[in-house]
């Protein structure tokens, strides 16, 4: 296994360079997947593909670094000053697995090879390239929109061979596919690749990020009618609400008919055509849903408790989900298909323009996954930790409890508890007991 570094023989032109490279699979939807999982889920990783030379060329380690600096600079971001070894780094351990870069590896002496560089491998120009700079221009031109949150987090619990973001990506696909059709989670099931266990939190993800819609009504709309124990001999004057019971009541058998019971969501469609000019759909549904109410209040209809019960949640894209599948998985997908016309249209309206302003683009990348970084994250933990002693400082004997230090935090539990067992350990903090439940003091003859 080459050592990575440089060459005994770095300015020499007599060194001899060999090529080690992965392949790269021929279906299209694997293909999507690998650069979805390992290419394009970062930024910084896209502006690495646009940065390197083509096939049979490459990038010393040290320039790798240089060149990186240069393109992104002015982000304000821990990426204006990367070093070298990490460039290199989300080379091997990502873009080399898949086969979009090549390690450029000195064998001049005999008796220890290096890795002096990388290069784009004949994959990463086609297919790499193209894909960095669509991901590019998705993420400038949508900036409510971050390809690392929806689809690019690749830890998951997932036992299946799969990863996050291919799940994530053929989700949003079938999902549009349904035309903003609400779809239950069974059906949902159905046509995706994740294993049962792992769907509900995969929708939440979507959901959170405002990929996908949940269906979050009430039990009022969500509760399920049948016929009542008293005949309705005329409609019943409902205050405020006789043209719309009389519309309901009406339709009600048909309604009943066709699906078996009646729901404030169905009699809302139902009726929402006599009242598109003058009833906004949620008032509409609302109304229905009290008059249903009163009418079981009544016994004219009577609640179906089986159907309540079992009513399942729904789910739908939102535009924004639409958004990615059609400016960015569905093109992504064509050019992995090597379809020739979509691919010109790409190098002509996306690659070149990305390659002209790549400075521009990649400081944009870099910005919006920077939060979501480990230095992010490293940093974030330094302030929490000064934070946390502050407030400490302050606090006299008494000290402060875990629900104090979340709310001044503004962390999820779980974060700070992780911080202030550091701190136990390190001995500047210790645990009492109170009437009120534990606290935390400062240990005032350490320091932190």
């Amino acid at each position: 296994m080459p050592i990575e570094g440089q060459s005994p023989d770095f300015y020499h032109q007599s060194k001899k360079i060999e090529w080690e490279q992965s392949g790269f699979p021929t279906n299209p939807w694997e293909r999507t997947g690998l650069l979805l999982n390992s290419a394009i889920n970062l930024g910084p990783k896209s502006v690495i593909i646009m940065m390197l030379p083509g096939e049979g060329e490459y990038l010393p380690i040290e320039e790798m670094g240089r060149s990186f600096r240069n393109i992104v600079r002015g982000s304000d971001t821990y990426y204006d000053s990367l070093s070298p070894s990490v460039v290199a780094q989300f080379c091997r351990e990502s873009l080399a697995d898949i086969g979009m870069v090549a390690r450029a590896v000195d064998v001049t002496h005999a008796t220890e090879s290096v890795v002096v560089g990388y290069g784009l491998t004949r994959a990463g120009e086609i297919y790499g390239r193209r894909a960095a700079a669509l991901a590019l221009d998705f993420e400038y031109e949508h900036p409510d929109i971050s390809i690392y949150t929806t689809v690019g987090q690749t830890s998951t619990s997932s036992n299946n061979d799969f990863r996050a973001p291919m799940h994530r990506s053929q989700l949003l696909l079938e999902l549009y596919k349904r035309n903003s059709r609400w779809s239950p989670m069974a059906e949902i099931q159905s046509f995706s690749s994740y294993l049962a266990g792992d769907l509900p939190p995969a929708l939440d993800v979507l959901v959170k990020n405002g990929m996908v819609e949940r269906d979050k009504e009430e039990k009022p709309h969500r509760a399920a009618y049948v016929m009542g124990s008293e005949q309705m001999v005329e409609v019943p004057a409902i205050r405020h609400r006789v043209r719309i019971t009389e519309d309901l009541v009406h339709a009600v058998p048909d309604v009943l008919k066709e699906h078996g019971y009646v729901t404030a969501d169905l009699m809302s469609r139902k009726l929402q055509p006599g009242y598109i000019d003058t009833l906004d759909p949620q008032v509409l549904k609302d109304e229905v849903s009290r008059i249903l109410h009163i009418l079981s209040e009544k016994k004219y209809l009577m609640k179906n408790m089986e159907r309540v019960a079992n009513d399942p949640v729904l789910y739908k894209l939102t535009k924004s989900g639409a958004t990615v599948v059609t400016q960015l998985i569905h093109p992504l997908y064509m050019v992995m298909q090597d379809n020739r016309e979509f691919i010109q249209t790409v190098d002509t309206q996306v690659v070149s323009e990305v390659r002209a302003r790549l400075p521009e683009y990649a400081r944009e990348a870099v910005r919006r996954y920077y939060p979501h970084s480990r230095a992010a994250q490293i940093q974030r933990m330094k302030e929490l930790d000064g934070e946390i002693m502050k407030m400490l400082d302050i606090s006299g004997p008494d000290g402060v409890s875990i629900r104090d230090l979340e709310l001044m935090a503004g962390e999820h539990t779980q974060s700070v508890v992780n911080r202030l067992n550091r701190k136990i350990r390190s001995g500047a903090i210790r645990k009492i007991d109170h009437p009120l439940g534990p606290r935390y003091v400062r240990v005032t003859n350490k320091t932190s």
